[in-house]
Protein backbone atom coordinates (compact mmCIF):
# COMPACT_ATOMS: atom_id res chain seq x y z
CA UNK A 1 0.00 0.00 0.00
CA UNK A 2 1.33 3.64 -0.75
CA UNK A 3 1.72 6.16 2.09
CA UNK A 4 -0.50 9.51 1.11
CA UNK A 5 0.77 12.98 2.91
CA UNK A 6 -0.33 13.64 6.43
CA UNK A 7 -4.23 14.84 6.88
CA UNK A 8 -4.71 18.64 6.82
CA UNK A 9 -6.38 19.84 9.54
CA UNK A 10 -10.34 20.39 9.13
CA UNK A 11 -10.72 24.07 8.89
CA UNK A 12 -13.46 25.90 10.52
CA UNK A 13 -17.01 26.79 9.57
CA UNK A 14 -16.85 30.63 8.01
CA UNK A 15 -18.06 32.94 5.47
CA UNK A 16 -18.83 32.87 1.79
CA UNK A 17 -15.63 31.56 0.64
CA UNK A 18 -13.44 28.79 2.06
CA UNK A 19 -10.80 31.16 4.72
CA UNK A 20 -8.29 28.58 5.06
CA UNK A 21 -8.06 27.25 1.33
CA UNK A 22 -3.96 26.77 -0.65
CA UNK A 23 -3.28 27.66 -3.44
CA UNK A 24 -5.44 25.28 -5.76
CA UNK A 25 -2.55 24.88 -7.97
CA UNK A 26 -0.13 23.80 -5.72
CA UNK A 27 -3.32 21.29 -4.27
CA UNK A 28 -3.44 19.88 -7.87
CA UNK A 29 0.31 19.75 -8.63
CA UNK A 30 0.60 17.92 -5.04
CA UNK A 31 -2.52 15.69 -6.34
CA UNK A 32 -1.02 15.14 -9.50
CA UNK A 33 2.12 13.85 -8.11
CA UNK A 34 0.85 11.67 -4.81
CA UNK A 35 -1.79 10.05 -7.10
CA UNK A 36 0.37 8.07 -9.18
CA UNK A 37 1.45 6.45 -6.03
CA UNK A 38 -2.20 5.21 -5.03
CA UNK A 39 -2.73 1.72 -5.76
CA UNK A 40 -6.35 1.37 -4.18
CA UNK A 41 -9.59 2.37 -4.67
CA UNK A 42 -10.53 2.81 -1.05
CA UNK A 43 -7.11 4.77 0.06
CA UNK A 44 -8.29 6.86 -3.37
CA UNK A 45 -11.44 8.28 -1.88
CA UNK A 46 -9.80 8.69 1.00
CA UNK A 47 -7.07 11.13 -0.31
CA UNK A 48 -9.70 12.88 -2.66
CA UNK A 49 -11.61 14.26 0.37
CA UNK A 50 -9.32 14.68 3.02
CA UNK A 51 -5.77 15.79 1.21
CA UNK A 52 -7.72 17.43 -1.66
CA UNK A 53 -11.09 19.01 -0.75
CA UNK A 54 -10.23 19.58 2.92
CA UNK A 55 -7.27 21.34 2.04
CA UNK A 56 -8.90 23.67 -0.40
CA UNK A 57 -10.66 24.69 2.57
CA UNK A 58 -13.99 22.79 2.73
CA UNK A 59 -16.05 21.29 5.60
CA UNK A 60 -17.97 18.79 4.23
CA UNK A 61 -16.99 16.25 1.27
CA UNK A 62 -18.44 12.59 0.87
CA UNK A 63 -16.66 10.58 -2.17
CA UNK A 64 -19.46 8.19 -3.40
CA UNK A 65 -19.04 5.23 -5.72
CA UNK A 66 -21.45 4.07 -8.25
CA UNK A 67 -22.52 0.20 -7.76
CA UNK A 68 -24.18 0.02 -10.95
CA UNK A 69 -25.31 -3.67 -10.48
CA UNK A 70 -26.65 -2.54 -7.10
CA UNK A 71 -28.31 0.66 -8.70
CA UNK A 72 -27.10 3.04 -6.03
CA UNK A 73 -24.48 5.04 -5.05
CA UNK A 74 -22.02 3.74 -1.75
CA UNK A 75 -20.20 6.69 0.27
CA UNK A 76 -16.57 5.68 0.79
CA UNK A 77 -15.07 8.44 2.30
CA UNK A 78 -15.66 12.15 4.10
CA UNK A 79 -14.19 15.08 6.02
CA UNK A 80 -16.72 16.70 8.54
CA UNK A 81 -19.75 15.13 10.49
CA UNK A 82 -19.51 12.05 8.60
CA UNK A 83 -15.89 11.08 10.24
CA UNK A 84 -15.17 11.14 13.97
CA UNK A 85 -11.90 12.28 13.92
CA UNK A 86 -9.30 13.20 11.33
CA UNK A 87 -7.74 9.95 11.95
CA UNK A 88 -10.85 7.89 11.56
CA UNK A 89 -11.13 5.67 8.79
CA UNK A 90 -14.72 4.81 9.49
CA UNK A 91 -18.09 6.47 8.00
CA UNK A 92 -20.79 8.14 10.26
CA UNK A 93 -24.46 6.86 9.44
CA UNK A 94 -23.16 5.21 5.85
CA UNK A 95 -25.74 5.98 3.44
CA UNK A 96 -26.11 3.96 0.28
CA UNK A 97 -28.09 6.53 -2.29
CA UNK A 98 -30.77 4.67 -5.23
CA UNK A 99 -29.82 6.21 -8.63
CA UNK A 100 -31.93 9.39 -9.08
CA UNK A 101 -32.82 10.01 -5.31
CA UNK A 102 -31.61 13.03 -3.80
CA UNK A 103 -29.50 15.67 -5.92
CA UNK A 104 -26.46 13.07 -5.80
CA UNK A 105 -28.70 10.51 -7.41
CA UNK A 106 -29.79 13.01 -9.53
CA UNK A 107 -26.31 13.62 -10.63
CA UNK A 108 -25.49 10.00 -11.18
CA UNK A 109 -28.16 9.80 -13.51
CA UNK A 110 -27.49 12.89 -15.39
CA UNK A 111 -23.89 13.10 -15.38
CA UNK A 112 -24.03 16.65 -15.01
CA UNK A 113 -23.21 19.01 -11.74
CA UNK A 114 -25.77 20.51 -9.66
CA UNK A 115 -25.19 23.81 -7.83
CA UNK A 116 -28.00 24.86 -5.62
CA UNK A 117 -27.84 27.94 -3.45
CA UNK A 118 -30.78 27.24 -1.15
CA UNK A 119 -31.99 23.69 0.07
CA UNK A 120 -35.02 25.06 1.39
CA UNK A 121 -37.90 23.40 0.07
CA UNK A 122 -36.07 21.57 -2.31
CA UNK A 123 -37.56 18.37 -2.47
CA UNK A 124 -34.44 16.59 -4.15
CA UNK A 125 -32.30 17.38 -0.91
CA UNK A 126 -31.63 14.26 1.71
CA UNK A 127 -30.24 15.76 4.86
CA UNK A 128 -27.89 13.24 6.29
CA UNK A 129 -26.15 14.64 9.68
CA UNK A 130 -26.48 19.03 10.08
CA UNK A 131 -28.79 20.48 8.43
CA UNK A 132 -27.44 22.28 5.11
CA UNK A 133 -28.39 25.14 3.17
CA UNK A 134 -26.31 25.01 -0.06
CA UNK A 135 -25.10 22.09 -1.81
CA UNK A 136 -22.55 20.94 -4.86
CA UNK A 137 -22.24 17.61 -5.89
CA UNK A 138 -20.31 16.71 -9.41
CA UNK A 139 -20.03 13.09 -11.17
CA UNK A 140 -17.17 11.30 -11.66
CA UNK A 141 -17.05 10.42 -15.27
CA UNK A 142 -15.41 7.72 -16.91
CA UNK A 143 -16.04 9.26 -20.23
CA UNK A 144 -19.68 9.77 -20.38
CA UNK A 145 -20.28 6.70 -17.96
CA UNK A 146 -21.01 8.07 -13.83
CA UNK A 147 -18.70 5.92 -11.82
CA UNK A 148 -19.09 7.81 -9.05
CA UNK A 149 -19.91 11.44 -7.13
CA UNK A 150 -18.13 14.30 -4.72
CA UNK A 151 -20.83 15.79 -3.12
CA UNK A 152 -19.89 18.72 -0.68
CA UNK A 153 -22.64 20.95 1.95
CA UNK A 154 -22.23 23.90 3.72
CA UNK A 155 -24.72 25.60 6.54
CA UNK A 156 -25.03 29.05 4.70
CA UNK A 157 -26.78 29.70 2.00
CA UNK A 158 -25.00 30.34 -1.78
CA UNK A 159 -21.74 29.36 -0.22
CA UNK A 160 -20.48 27.85 -3.58
CA UNK A 161 -19.60 29.51 -6.19
CA UNK A 162 -18.67 28.52 -10.04
CA UNK A 163 -14.97 29.03 -9.13
CA UNK A 164 -15.42 26.17 -6.58
CA UNK A 165 -17.35 23.85 -8.91
CA UNK A 166 -15.13 24.06 -11.44
CA UNK A 167 -12.71 22.76 -8.62
CA UNK A 168 -14.62 19.78 -7.78
CA UNK A 169 -15.13 18.88 -11.40
CA UNK A 170 -12.10 19.03 -12.02
CA UNK A 171 -10.94 17.08 -8.74
CA UNK A 172 -13.63 14.58 -9.97
CA UNK A 173 -11.22 14.35 -13.38
CA UNK A 174 -8.16 13.87 -11.62
CA UNK A 175 -9.83 11.30 -9.73
CA UNK A 176 -11.72 9.73 -12.50
CA UNK A 177 -7.70 9.39 -14.31
CA UNK A 178 -6.49 7.62 -11.43
CA UNK A 179 -9.58 4.80 -11.00
CA UNK A 180 -9.12 3.90 -14.45
CA UNK A 181 -5.20 3.51 -14.01
CA UNK A 182 -6.29 1.77 -10.68
CA UNK A 183 -8.91 -1.10 -12.38
CA UNK A 184 -6.05 -1.44 -15.39
CA UNK A 185 -3.56 -2.68 -12.81
CA UNK A 186 -6.54 -5.16 -10.89
CA UNK A 187 -7.64 -6.10 -14.32
CA UNK A 188 -3.66 -6.86 -14.92
CA UNK A 189 -3.08 -8.61 -11.83
CA UNK A 190 -6.36 -10.68 -12.31
CA UNK A 191 -5.37 -11.75 -15.98
CA UNK A 192 -1.55 -12.56 -14.41
CA UNK A 193 -3.22 -14.86 -11.91
CA UNK A 194 -5.30 -16.29 -14.01
CA UNK A 195 -2.80 -16.89 -16.30
CA UNK A 196 -0.59 -18.95 -14.48
CA UNK A 197 -3.53 -20.58 -12.74
CA UNK A 198 -4.62 -21.75 -16.46
CA UNK A 199 -0.51 -22.17 -17.24
CA UNK A 200 -0.85 -24.81 -13.87
CA UNK A 201 -3.76 -26.28 -15.04
CA UNK A 202 -2.05 -26.86 -18.65
CA UNK A 203 0.87 -28.79 -17.47
CA UNK A 204 -0.60 -30.84 -14.55
CA UNK A 205 -3.02 -31.84 -17.84
CA UNK A 206 0.37 -32.80 -20.06
CA UNK A 207 1.56 -34.67 -16.99
CA UNK A 208 -1.74 -36.62 -16.49
CA UNK A 209 -1.77 -37.14 -20.22
CA UNK A 210 1.88 -38.63 -20.37
CA UNK A 211 1.59 -40.52 -17.31
CA UNK A 212 -1.86 -42.08 -18.72
CA UNK A 213 -0.66 -42.51 -22.17
CA UNK A 214 2.79 -44.19 -20.49
CA UNK A 215 0.31 -46.53 -18.09
CA UNK A 216 -1.94 -47.15 -21.24
CA UNK A 217 0.73 -48.05 -23.49
CA UNK A 218 2.09 -50.28 -20.65
CA UNK A 219 -1.53 -52.20 -19.60
CA UNK A 220 -2.32 -52.57 -23.78
CA UNK A 221 1.00 -53.92 -24.27
CA UNK A 222 1.00 -56.98 -21.78
CA UNK A 223 -2.08 -58.48 -23.04
CA UNK A 224 -0.99 -58.04 -26.74
CA UNK A 225 2.09 -59.60 -26.04
CA UNK A 226 0.29 -62.79 -24.67
CA UNK A 227 -2.00 -62.67 -27.81
CA UNK A 228 0.84 -62.91 -29.90
CA UNK A 229 3.22 -64.95 -28.46
CA UNK A 230 0.59 -67.65 -27.94
CA UNK A 231 -0.83 -67.59 -31.45
CA UNK A 232 2.66 -67.73 -33.02
CA UNK A 233 3.40 -70.79 -31.13
CA UNK A 234 -0.22 -72.97 -32.07
CA UNK A 235 0.52 -71.88 -35.58
CA UNK A 236 3.21 -73.85 -35.42
CA UNK A 237 2.82 -77.01 -37.34
CA UNK A 238 2.08 -79.77 -35.66
CA UNK A 239 2.57 -77.93 -32.23
CA UNK A 240 -1.55 -78.20 -31.24
CA UNK A 241 -0.91 -81.73 -32.36
CA UNK A 242 1.75 -82.31 -30.14
CA UNK A 243 0.26 -81.37 -27.08
CA UNK A 244 -3.69 -80.71 -27.32
CA UNK A 245 -4.10 -79.81 -23.73
CA UNK A 246 -1.25 -77.19 -23.52
CA UNK A 247 -2.64 -75.56 -26.80
CA UNK A 248 -5.93 -75.17 -25.30
CA UNK A 249 -4.76 -73.62 -21.98
CA UNK A 250 -2.31 -71.57 -24.04
CA UNK A 251 -6.07 -70.70 -26.44
CA UNK A 252 -7.75 -70.47 -23.47
CA UNK A 253 -4.94 -68.04 -22.56
CA UNK A 254 -5.28 -66.03 -25.85
CA UNK A 255 -8.78 -65.83 -25.22
CA UNK A 256 -8.42 -64.06 -21.86
CA UNK A 257 -5.94 -61.69 -22.96
CA UNK A 258 -8.21 -60.83 -25.80
CA UNK A 259 -10.90 -59.98 -23.54
CA UNK A 260 -8.98 -57.82 -21.26
CA UNK A 261 -7.47 -55.90 -23.77
CA UNK A 262 -11.19 -55.17 -25.18
CA UNK A 263 -11.91 -54.02 -21.88
CA UNK A 264 -9.50 -51.81 -21.91
CA UNK A 265 -9.80 -50.14 -25.13
CA UNK A 266 -13.79 -49.72 -24.05
CA UNK A 267 -12.99 -48.20 -20.97
CA UNK A 268 -10.89 -46.00 -22.31
CA UNK A 269 -13.16 -44.86 -25.11
CA UNK A 270 -15.62 -44.49 -23.08
CA UNK A 271 -13.42 -42.06 -20.50
CA UNK A 272 -12.48 -40.32 -23.59
CA UNK A 273 -16.30 -39.51 -24.57
CA UNK A 274 -16.84 -38.79 -20.91
CA UNK A 275 -14.26 -35.90 -21.37
CA UNK A 276 -15.71 -34.79 -24.61
CA UNK A 277 -18.83 -34.37 -23.37
CA UNK A 278 -19.54 -37.10 -25.66
CA UNK A 279 -21.24 -39.76 -23.31
CA UNK A 280 -25.39 -39.56 -23.10
CA UNK A 281 -27.01 -39.85 -20.25
CA UNK A 282 -30.78 -40.35 -20.04
CA UNK A 283 -32.11 -39.86 -16.54
CA UNK A 284 -35.30 -41.49 -15.26
CA UNK A 285 -36.75 -42.36 -12.15
CA UNK A 286 -35.74 -46.01 -10.36
CA UNK A 287 -36.35 -47.81 -7.59
CA UNK A 288 -33.09 -48.09 -6.11
CA UNK A 289 -33.09 -51.39 -4.55
CA UNK A 290 -34.34 -53.38 -7.76
CA UNK A 291 -31.67 -51.75 -10.04
CA UNK A 292 -29.10 -53.04 -7.26
CA UNK A 293 -30.28 -56.55 -7.19
CA UNK A 294 -30.24 -56.32 -10.99
CA UNK A 295 -26.78 -55.36 -10.67
CA UNK A 296 -26.13 -57.64 -8.76
CA UNK A 297 -27.44 -60.82 -10.47
CA UNK A 298 -24.16 -60.91 -13.28
CA UNK A 299 -21.66 -61.15 -10.15
CA UNK A 300 -23.13 -64.06 -8.19
CA UNK A 301 -21.29 -66.33 -10.55
CA UNK A 302 -18.35 -65.05 -10.38
CA UNK A 303 -18.56 -64.65 -5.95
CA UNK A 304 -19.31 -68.31 -6.40
CA UNK A 305 -16.08 -69.08 -8.28
CA UNK A 306 -14.01 -66.55 -5.70
CA UNK A 307 -15.96 -68.41 -2.65
CA UNK A 308 -17.28 -64.91 -1.52
CA UNK A 309 -20.78 -64.81 -0.39
CA UNK A 310 -22.88 -62.28 -2.11
CA UNK A 311 -25.89 -60.95 -0.26
CA UNK A 312 -28.23 -57.97 -0.41
CA UNK A 313 -29.56 -55.79 2.44
CA UNK A 314 -32.56 -53.28 2.07
CA UNK A 315 -33.20 -52.48 5.48
CA UNK A 316 -36.92 -54.25 4.94
CA UNK A 317 -38.16 -51.33 2.96
CA UNK A 318 -40.43 -51.37 -0.11
CA UNK A 319 -38.52 -49.28 -2.24
CA UNK A 320 -36.10 -46.12 -2.94
CA UNK A 321 -36.75 -43.79 -5.61
CA UNK A 322 -33.09 -42.57 -6.90
CA UNK A 323 -32.50 -40.64 -10.05
CA UNK A 324 -30.35 -41.25 -12.86
CA UNK A 325 -29.18 -43.23 -15.83
CA UNK A 326 -29.77 -46.76 -14.56
CA UNK A 327 -27.20 -48.14 -17.31
CA UNK A 328 -24.29 -46.09 -16.06
CA UNK A 329 -25.68 -46.99 -12.32
CA UNK A 330 -25.36 -50.87 -13.06
CA UNK A 331 -22.02 -50.06 -14.52
CA UNK A 332 -21.00 -48.03 -11.40
CA UNK A 333 -22.19 -50.71 -9.01
CA UNK A 334 -20.64 -53.59 -11.45
CA UNK A 335 -17.35 -52.07 -11.20
CA UNK A 336 -17.36 -52.02 -7.84
CA UNK A 337 -18.75 -55.30 -6.85
CA UNK A 338 -16.19 -56.79 -9.34
CA UNK A 339 -13.31 -55.22 -6.99
CA UNK A 340 -14.59 -56.17 -4.17
CA UNK A 341 -15.48 -59.53 -4.88
CA UNK A 342 -11.65 -59.98 -6.44
CA UNK A 343 -10.09 -58.05 -3.10
CA UNK A 344 -12.12 -60.22 -0.91
CA UNK A 345 -10.55 -63.51 0.88
CA UNK A 346 -11.93 -67.04 0.12
CA UNK A 347 -14.53 -67.40 2.56
CA UNK A 348 -15.24 -63.70 2.99
CA UNK A 349 -18.63 -61.84 2.18
CA UNK A 350 -19.75 -58.97 0.10
CA UNK A 351 -22.71 -57.21 1.05
CA UNK A 352 -24.84 -54.51 -1.14
CA UNK A 353 -26.43 -52.24 1.02
CA UNK A 354 -29.37 -49.70 -0.63
CA UNK A 355 -30.34 -46.86 1.90
CA UNK A 356 -31.38 -43.03 2.01
CA UNK A 357 -31.40 -40.34 3.72
CA UNK A 358 -32.82 -36.79 3.52
CA UNK A 359 -31.46 -36.18 0.08
CA UNK A 360 -29.55 -39.67 -0.99
CA UNK A 361 -30.82 -42.72 -2.24
CA UNK A 362 -27.11 -44.75 -1.34
CA UNK A 363 -26.25 -48.02 -2.64
CA UNK A 364 -23.32 -49.48 -1.00
CA UNK A 365 -20.86 -52.15 -1.26
CA UNK A 366 -19.15 -53.45 1.52
CA UNK A 367 -16.32 -56.17 1.70
CA UNK A 368 -13.97 -58.05 3.83
CA UNK A 369 -11.17 -57.62 1.48
CA UNK A 370 -7.06 -56.28 1.89
CA UNK A 371 -8.45 -53.04 3.09
CA UNK A 372 -6.60 -49.49 1.81
CA UNK A 373 -4.62 -47.39 3.95
CA UNK A 374 -5.29 -43.36 4.39
CA UNK A 375 -2.79 -42.79 2.02
CA UNK A 376 -3.93 -45.20 -0.88
CA UNK A 377 -8.02 -43.72 -0.58
CA UNK A 378 -6.61 -40.53 -2.23
CA UNK A 379 -5.03 -42.60 -5.14
CA UNK A 380 -7.28 -45.08 -5.94
CA UNK A 381 -9.37 -43.08 -8.15
CA UNK A 382 -6.46 -42.84 -10.66
CA UNK A 383 -6.44 -44.49 -14.07
CA UNK A 384 -4.55 -47.67 -14.10
CA UNK A 385 -3.44 -47.24 -10.42
CA UNK A 386 -2.66 -50.10 -8.15
CA UNK A 387 -1.25 -50.69 -5.04
CA UNK A 388 1.88 -52.21 -4.16
CA UNK A 389 0.35 -54.68 -2.15
CA UNK A 390 -2.44 -55.83 -4.27
CA UNK A 391 -0.47 -56.25 -7.27
CA UNK A 392 -1.06 -59.90 -7.85
CA UNK A 393 -4.60 -59.07 -7.44
CA UNK A 394 -5.20 -56.19 -9.13
CA UNK A 395 -3.27 -57.19 -12.33
CA UNK A 396 -6.58 -59.19 -13.54
CA UNK A 397 -8.02 -56.28 -13.73
CA UNK A 398 -8.07 -52.77 -16.10
CA UNK A 399 -6.92 -50.30 -13.79
CA UNK A 400 -9.70 -47.99 -14.94
CA UNK A 401 -12.48 -49.30 -13.00
CA UNK A 402 -12.58 -46.68 -9.95
CA UNK A 403 -11.82 -43.96 -12.46
CA UNK A 404 -14.53 -44.69 -14.92
CA UNK A 405 -17.03 -45.07 -12.02
CA UNK A 406 -16.10 -41.64 -10.71
CA UNK A 407 -16.60 -40.07 -14.08
CA UNK A 408 -20.06 -41.84 -14.33
CA UNK A 409 -20.99 -40.94 -11.40
CA UNK A 410 -20.31 -37.31 -12.09
CA UNK A 411 -22.04 -37.42 -15.02
CA UNK A 412 -25.28 -37.94 -13.26
CA UNK A 413 -24.85 -35.69 -10.12
CA UNK A 414 -23.97 -38.63 -7.82
CA UNK A 415 -21.07 -38.59 -5.55
CA UNK A 416 -18.49 -42.37 -4.61
CA UNK A 417 -17.37 -42.06 -1.12
CA UNK A 418 -15.37 -44.68 0.69
CA UNK A 419 -14.21 -45.71 3.63
CA UNK A 420 -11.47 -48.53 4.28
CA UNK A 421 -9.05 -49.46 6.78
CA UNK A 422 -6.04 -52.23 6.14
CA UNK A 423 -6.80 -55.67 7.17
CA UNK A 424 -10.49 -54.89 7.75
CA UNK A 425 -12.06 -54.40 4.38
CA UNK A 426 -13.52 -51.61 2.23
CA UNK A 427 -17.08 -49.61 2.04
CA UNK A 428 -17.41 -48.19 -1.30
CA UNK A 429 -21.02 -46.19 -1.54
CA UNK A 430 -22.99 -44.71 -4.29
CA UNK A 431 -24.74 -41.50 -3.54
CA UNK A 432 -27.39 -40.83 -5.58
CA UNK A 433 -29.95 -37.78 -5.89
CA UNK A 434 -33.70 -39.14 -4.29
CA UNK A 435 -36.84 -38.91 -6.30
CA UNK A 436 -39.24 -37.02 -5.10
CA UNK A 437 -41.91 -39.55 -4.45
CA UNK A 438 -44.99 -37.05 -4.55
Amino acid sequence: MSSVPAQFPKPETSGATPPTALDPIRVFREFAVDVASIREETELYRYVARNVVARLGYIDCVVYKLDRDRGELVQMAAIGEKTLDEDDTEIVNRLTIPIGSGITGSVATSGRSIRVDDLTGDERYVQDLMQARSELCVPILDGERVIGVIDSEHVEPAFFSEKSQELFESIAALTAAQLRHIWALDALNTARVELEHALDISRNAEQMQASFLANASHELRTPLNAIIGFSELLVREGYIAEDTNRATEQAETIKTAGDRLARIINDILDMSKIAGGKMPSVPETFDAIWEAENAMAPFQQMAMDAGVQLTLADGGRDEILAVGDIRHVHRIVGMLLENAIRYSPQGGAVTVEVDEDDEHAVIAIQDEGIGLSADALERIFEPFHRETDATEVSAQGTGLGLSLARDLADLNFARITVRSEPGIGSRFALSLQKADKG
